[in-house]
């Protein structure tokens, strides 16, 4: 991606919200987090792939992570000294995303 790209979403996100478009907004903020992380995880030249060597099944196993990561917080009454359910959520969208990308490049 570019940060042309990048810019752009940031301006439909911006719009989004003006907007009243939460849905919108929250998905558009997911990918803006899923572009800025790749820069970090991707940027050594490894590729998406290799952080789920067990293909499909790795993806899915992240998604499990990742809800029972919102189950544990939902069940505490304590704020979280790191990332909060909205954060979890937002992976979980991104983990998603990422798991119907790979189905649908490899049918």
């Amino acid at each position: 991606m570019t940060q042309r790209t990048i810019e752009g979403t940031e301006l439909l996100l911006q719009m989004a919200k003006e907007d009243g478009q939460g849905d919108l907004a929250v998905l558009l903020d997911c990918w803006l987090l899923s572009a800025r992380k790749a820069r970090d995880y991707q940027g050594g030249g490894v590729s998406r792939d290799a952080y789920f060597p067990f293909g499909v099944k790795s993806y899915v196993t992240m998604l499990v992570v990742k809800v029972n990561r919102l189950v544990s917080l939902a069940r505490q009454e304590d704020k979280p000294l790191h990332e909060g359910m909205a954060d979890s959520a937002r992976d979980l969208i991104n983990y998603a995303a990422f798991l119907v990308e790979r189905l649908e490049r490899k049918e």
